[in-house]
């Protein structure tokens, strides 16, 4: 484990802060700043089961991931869709502990790169136009300035955002009220624990039905397995977080613990609960994902738990 990384990550926490967060209140009309979403991959959105060249050719893709991204990069009404609401502005960004190479994979299975995205000298990826490119920018690995034996090895790696926020253009204090990193490893957010959005880690056992596109693979789980619909829960907690106007300030003060309270008390109200009645953790992840199926329908973006290849097409219309 990279313990001198981790720890000079871990102890910049009681340094005086970069960026003290202010309660956040709700703006009156969306924040004219853009939401910016950090996405991880592997075991968030898509599954490895071999750390080989393959297994970045053929990820497992978590359920509801094309529907997740079809949220993430529908078309907002400043594209000329007047009359449709389509919510605050939102950049997606990837940050990853996978190389480089990996990465590219990754993403050009599911349809986020083009066929020729590449990165720079420094491991990053940043977006070309021209090649119909839709995220943000991308880190891997090679941009975490790690040791050459941490490099090779598997080690507990810190996602600085301040990197990213320079990349960007903005201050501390802006990439603070504005930027969500979807993480399923606390530590993984050492430097701004209060960016952080948790989702469950995705992991499975066994790959089921294979479909080919162009020159990589997208496997899926069988449609028998276990419903996970934490994809669709995040989605109904980005909804939340894009009508704040400090999302560190939000997630500080508890955002998530109310979303789930107030699922739960959902849930109490439709079943006429009583006070001392149980729900049941899966009771209230059912209905936070019910809560995103709304948020679904009011962007129209269609729900499917299976992949969709057409996602990409689907959510620039």
């Amino acid at each position: 484990m990279n313990t001198s990384s981790l720890s000079h990550a871990l102890g910049s926490l009681n340094d005086p802060p970069r960026n003290r967060t202010e309660p956040s209140v709700p703006p009156p009309a969306p924040s004219p700043e853009p939401l910016i979403v950090v996405l991880t991959h592997n075991e968030t959105l898509l599954y490895r089961p071999k750390r080989t060249a393959r297994g970045s050719v053929s990820p497992i893709v978590r359920p509801y991931l094309s529907t997740l991204l079809s949220y993430l990069f529908r078309r907002h009404s400043a594209d000329g869709n007047a009359g449709v609401d389509r919510g605050r502005e939102v950049q997606v960004v990837v940050y990853s502990a996978a190389r480089a190479h990996n990465v590219l994979t990754f993403f050009r299975a599911i349809d986020l790169v083009s066929s020729r995205a590449s990165t720079g000298p420094d491991g990053a990826y940043r977006p070309r136009v021209d090649q119909g490119d839709i995220l943000k920018l991308a880190f891997t690995r090679e941009t975490m300035g790690l040791r050459d034996e941490d490099y090779r090895q598997d080690v507990v790696t810190v996602k600085d955002l301040a990197g990213v926020w320079r990349e960007l253009g903005i201050s501390p204090e802006q990439g603070a009220r504005s930027t969500i990193l979807l993480e399923e490893d606390e530590r993984a957010a050492a430097v701004q624990p209060h960016s952080r959005v948790p989702i469950s880690s995705f992991t499975v056992a066994d790959p089921s039905i294979t479909i080919r596109r162009r020159t990589v693979q997208v496997t899926e789980l069988p449609s028998s397995a276990p419903d996970d619909t934490a994809l669709l829960q995040t989605i109904h907690l980005l909804e939340l977080l894009r009508n704040e106007s400090n999302v560190a300030g939000a997630l500080k003060s508890g955002l998530v613990r109310r979303a789930e309270d107030d699922a739960k008390l959902l849930v109490r109200e439709r079943e006429h609960l009583g006070e001392r009645d149980t729900v049941s953790v899966k009771e209230m992840q059912s209905e936070l994902a019910r809560l995103g199926r709304q948020a679904c329908a009011k962007y129209g973006v269609e729900v499917r738990k299976e992949w969709d290849d057409g996602w990409r097409v689907k959510a620039r219309k």
